[in-house]
């Protein structure tokens, strides 16, 4: 009898877990819940602590943690991440040489393939104005 509640027990748990990993996100703009989930690897988590960060709610501010953890959102081909991560690095007056701009607007592009509409009027913006070729 022992090992049948258990084994109930444990089914219930992992069944319970893969339910609320498949569930559709609801992230509450609590800093450390978007924390837990981002360390889990959520896209999403990820790119609204990078947030958190920038604007300092929640936490503390810090432009290198959010440039940090939306790298990371980023990096898995999240459209909102890489394109305001396309965006941050555009405005880096600090970039001497362009290598950050090129990269913003790879990333940028990249977004805009996801049909990303903010990254579609970035590019649009930038070809009308001459920016972008």
């Amino acid at each position: 009898m022992k090992r049948f509640i258990f084994f109930a027990t444990a089914f219930l748990v992992i069944v319970g877990v893969i339910f609320v990993l498949m569930s559709p996100k609801k992230l509450s703009s609590s800093c450390q819940d978007c924390f837990k989930l981002a360390k889990l690897g959520d896209a999403e988590a990820q790119y609204q602590l990078a947030c958190h960060y920038f604007q300092g709610n929640g936490c503390s501010k810090s432009e290198r943690k959010g440039m940090k953890w939306l790298k990371i959102s980023s990096e898995q081909n999240y459209a909102k991440a890489q394109c305001r991560l396309g965006d941050r690095l555009l405005g880096d007056d600090r970039d001497l040489f362009g290598k950050k701009k090129i990269k913003g607007w790879d990333l940028i592009e990249k977004s805009a393939g996801q049909n990303y509409a903010p990254s579609l009027c970035l590019i649009g913006y930038a070809s009308w104005k001459g920016y972008a070729g």
